[in-house]
């Protein structure tokens, strides 16, 4: 990709995370060597998700946040 914005060592919050569309996507930026902050609400399948990318992607540096954005 030649976006600006998605290139090595920058760093993307990607909320969804835990499964589909959202995983989709931070898989796709942790092969252009990003830098991950993954949100969601399922904390079991937000974990899973961390360690797949772990595994995955070694060297990877992926943060973990859980809540709701529907909730204030």
């Amino acid at each position: 990709m030649n976006l600006t914005a998605i290139r090595n060592n920058a760093v993307a919050v990607i909320t969804g995370a835990a499964v589909g569309i959202g995983y989709a996507i931070a898989e796709r930026l942790a092969k252009e060597g990003m830098k991950l902050v993954l949100f969601d609400r399922d904390q079991h399948k937000l974990n899973n998700a961390k360690t797949q990318l772990v595994q995955a992607y070694p060297g990877l540096e992926v943060s973990i946040v859980y809540g709701d954005v529907t909730s204030r």
